[in-house]
């Protein structure tokens, strides 16, 4: 699915949305997003918090296909058993860790 608007600042974002697979069936997978090389990434428009991402589980009744299937989109992550669910584990400048369900 390819998208496309206008920041406030008129620049062009343009995109291609990567929905999950129906196969194999998994609970829980997270959808991407490509970018167009032509048009900014939106995160440069953002203020620095100093925020960054500790780790990223990603939790499933059958974790195999789940596995496979990152693994074919070289997208490397903690993959458990478990009931479906993504976890992020930020920290702030601050030092505090933050883990968001």
């Amino acid at each position: 699915q390819q998208g496309k608007r206008r920041t406030h600042d008129a620049q062009l974002l343009q995109w291609q949305m990567i929905p999950p697979s129906s196969n194999p069936v998994v609970d829980v997978i997270p959808f991407f997003v490509k970018w167009s090389a032509s048009s900014s990434h939106p995160a440069q428009q953002l203020s620095d918090h100093h925020c960054h991402l500790v780790s990223l589980t990603i939790r499933n009744p059958d974790p195999t296909p789940l596995v496979a299937l990152l693994s074919s989109l070289n997208f490397e992550t903690k993959v458990m058993t478990g009931t479906a669910q993504i976890q992020a584990e930020i920290k702030a400048e601050n030092g505090k860790t933050v883990i968001l369900n």
